[in-house]
C-alpha cells in the first residue's frame, strides 16, 4: 500500500510539473504606475532568468467618478488611450529580462483631462520556446518563436540562415513580428529578413512595429542575411543599434508546424516577385519619396517600379563593404 500510495504521489507531482512547465513557456503578466508630480515615476517590468518580455498592450488612463485616484491600474469606467505607442520607446524592454520605463502624462481626448497613470501588459516568453534561426534545430510546435543569434544583443556579422517552416494538416501559417532591428548605410539596408510563401514575398530591414501580423501558406522560409562588414564600416558609417529579430509563428489549433533551421546559402530577393514588399527606411525617406512620387504623379510619370528602389539598395550594400 505505501508504495501504491508513493507512486501515485509521484505520478501527480510530476504531473502538475509538467501543466506548470508547459504555463510558464509564456505568462502573462500586468503592472502599472501613476504618474507623479513634480518627480519622475517607473514602471518597473520583470521576467527574470531565461525569460524575454514581451510587450502586448499599453495605455495611459485616469479614474472618473468617486475611484481611488490611487489605483495606477485601470478599473471599470476609467478613461484610457490605447493610441499611445509613439510616446514610449519599448524596444529596451523588448527581449529583455528586465527594463524599467518612466511613466509620461498625455492629454486623453476623450475625457478632456491628463491622464494619471500607465499600465502594461506583457508576456514572459521562455526561451526554450524560442528558436535560434542559425542553429541547426528541428522543432515541431503548434505556436512557437524564432530569433536572431544573439537577440536581443548585437548579431554577428556575415551570417546567413533560414528556418523551414511546414504544416502538418495543411494549415496556414501566420507570423507576427515582435522586433526587428538591423543594420543600415546612408539609407540603405545592410542586414535584412526576408519571409516568402508560393505567392508573395517580405523582404525586412532597419526597425519594424512590432505585433505586425500576416498569414502565409502551409510552406514558408525565414531567412535572415547579415553582410560582412570591414572594421571601418562597424566603427565610423554603420548603424550601431542591432538587436537583430524576433518573430512569432502560430498554425491552427488543430495543426502543428514543423521547423528546420540552420546555416543556408547565401540567396536575394526575387525580383520578379509581383508581391515583393519592403519596409520603408526610415521617417526622412518616407517624407522625402511620398513628395516625390505625388509630384512624379501629377506629372503622369509611372510609379509602379518604385517599391523596387529598395530592393536596388538592398542587393547593392552587400557588395559596398
Amino acid at each position: 500500500m505505501g508504495f501504491g500510495n508513493n507512486m501515485t504521489s509521484f505520478l501527480l507531482i510530476t504531473l502538475c510539473l509538467g501543466i506548470m512547465m508547459k504555463m510558464q513557456d509564456c505568462q502573462a503578466k500586468m503592472v502599472g504606475q501613476c504618474h507623479r508630480a513634480g518627480g519622475k515615476s517607473f514602471v518597473s517590468i520583470y521576467c527574470g532568468h531565461m525569460k524575454m518580455i514581451r510587450i502586448n498592450k499599453v495605455l495611459h488612463g485616469t479614474p472618473l467618478g468617486p475611484q481611488d485616484t490611487e489605483m495606477c491600474q485601470s478599473m471599470e469606467g476609467d478613461c484610457i488611450d490605447e493610441n499611445i505607442s509613439g510616446i514610449y520607446d519599448w524596444s529596451a524592454c523588448t527581449g529583455a529580462q528586465s527594463c524599467v520605463q518612466y511613466v509620461k502624462q498625455t492629454q486623453l481626448a476623450d475625457c478632456k483631462q491628463k491622464s494619471k497613470y500607465l499600465q502594461v501588459k506583457y508576456d514572459c516568453v521562455s526561451e526554450h520556446k524560442v528558436i535560434d534561426i542559425c542553429k541547426t534545430n528541428k522543432k515541431t510546435l503548434q505556436n512557437g518563436f524564432i530569433r536572431s543569434t544573439g537577440y536581443p544583443l548585437n548579431y554577428a556579422q556575415d551570417e546567413h540562415c533560414e528556418c523551414k517552416l511546414k504544416t502538418q494538416n495543411g494549415g496556414k501559417i501566420t507570423t507576427s513580428i515582435i522586433d526587428l532591428s538591423l543594420l543600415s548605410k546612408k539609407h540603405k539596408c545592410i542586414d535584412w529578413m526576408m519571409l516568402n510563401d508560393q505567392a508573395k514575398e517580405h523582404v525586412h530591414c532597419l526597425h519594424k512595429d512590432i505585433n505586425t501580423k500576416t498569414e502565409w501558406d502551409t510552406k514558408l522560409r525565414v531567412y535572415f542575411n547579415a553582410a560582412k562588414r570591414s572594421l571601418k564600416s562597424d566603427n565610423s558609417t554603420v548603424t550601431s543599434k542591432a538587436k537583430g529579430f524576433w518573430l512569432q509563428f502560430t498554425a491552427p489549433a488543430d495543426d502543428k508546424v514543423t521547423v528546420t533551421c540552420g546555416p543556408a546559402k547565401t540567396r536575394k530577393p526575387n525580383k520578379s516577385n509581383g508581391n515583393l514588399i519592403f519596409d520603408e527606411l526610415n521617417k526622412k525617406t518616407r517624407s522625402s519619396k511620398k513628395t516625390t512620387r505625388n509630384s512624379n504623379q501629377k506629372k503622369g510619370m509611372d510609379t509602379s517600379n518604385y517599391l523596387l528602389c529598395y530592393q536596388i539598395h538592398l542587393q547593392s550594400a552587400d557588395s559596398e563593404d
